[in-house]
């Protein structure tokens, strides 16, 4: 192969390595939050205290890890799913389970990804 068609091939080449590096790796992609909800849901597992509170994704706990309860200050507290009608907190099980219809009132509680 001559000599000019070497060198054109491997400009093509590194042009474009470069579009796709600069296309593809510096946005970020579309599906990169899909299945992670906007609101996580915790129960503190003091029995003293049992505080359901949420945590918004993005927002700020100031000095505190987000399963820290704001009440107490345990560090003991489980991710839990939330009733939308009474506001019922319900620590999930092993492998996120809960209960799917609130105990206090019998509403159904929506898979976590839907709850605010």
């Amino acid at each position: 192969m001559a000599k000019p068609v070497q060198i054109v091939i491997v400009v093509l080449c590194l042009g474009a390595a470069g579009y796709l590096l600069v296309n593809f790796m510096s946005k970020p992609s579309a599906t990169a939050n899909e299945g992670t909800p906007e609101f996580l849901h915790f129960k503190c597992g003091n029995p003293e205290c049992g505080l359901g509170y949420s945590w918004e994704r993005g927002s700020d706990t100031g000095d505190r890890y987000i399963d820290t309860c704001p009440d107490c200050g345990t560090v003991e507290a489980y991710r839990a799913a939330k009733c939308q009608e009474c506001g019922h907190y319900q620590a999930m099980a092993g492998h996120g389970s809960y209960e799917k219809v609130c105990p206090e009132c019998g509403a159904d509680i929506p898979p976590i990804r839907e709850q605010r």
